[in-house]
């Protein structure tokens, strides 16, 4: 694993150096890839950032950090959006075991729902609680 921390810290290095122009692209794909798969790659990113000198100071640059932190944010991300969407399905069977009514408004499908379904799902919650 130190390997491969080593090897992102030094393509993170490459893509913010733009003297390094024949492997600037190949610098910013690699990082690219690590970033778009954040599942995969959040273990790393984490190890990344918290990793330690024996002194105590940060072991890598601050740029090698804020690359881990943004790995690790957009796994965060993924991992609320699945949390909510789940959430989302549970609420959408309680109101439908609970409601007496056939409102349609209750029958949106979990597919329909998107990142941005926090608004909605209050504007259902605070219909259905009227």
């Amino acid at each position: 694993m130190d390997q491969e921390i080593d090897q992102v810290v030094q393509a993170i290095a490459i893509a913010f150096d733009q003297s390094q122009i024949s492997l600037h692209q190949q610098a910013l794909a690699y990082i690219s890839t690590i970033q778009q798969n954040a599942n995969e790659t959040w273990r790393l990113a984490l190890k990344l950032f918290v990793a330690q000198n024996a002194d105590g100071s940060r072991k890598y640059p601050s740029q090698a950090r804020f690359f881990a932190l943004r790995v690790l944010d957009e796994f965060l991300d993924n991992r609320w959006v699945m949390f909510f969407v789940g959430f989302l399905e549970r609420c959408r069977r309680f109101f439908l075991s609970t409601s007496h009514c056939c409102n349609p408004v209750f029958f949106l499908s979990v597919d329909s729902i998107h990142t941005g379904s926090i608004d909605m799902f209050a504007t259902l919650l605070k219909c259905y609680l009227l």
